[in-house]
């Protein structure tokens, strides 16, 4: 896939846009992580960054 960052101080606002052939569980989670509606937050354990769902934490 490519991918293409154009940089503009001048944008009043932030935006992306993306063309797929389909929509997969990757791209949702990217979708909701750039849109701020995240349901998990990142983790470290052991010697890996795992995604740990809000529902899943308990104190």
């Amino acid at each position: 896939m490519k991918v293409k960052f154009n940089i503009d101080n001048q944008l009043a606002g932030e935006s992306a846009e993306f063309w797929l052939k389909k929509m997969t569980n990757k791209f949702s989670q990217l979708g909701k992580e750039l849109s701020g509606e995240q349901d998990t937050i990142w983790c470290s354990y052991d010697d890996e960054i795992i995604p740990v769902k809000f529902e899943n934490i308990y104190s």
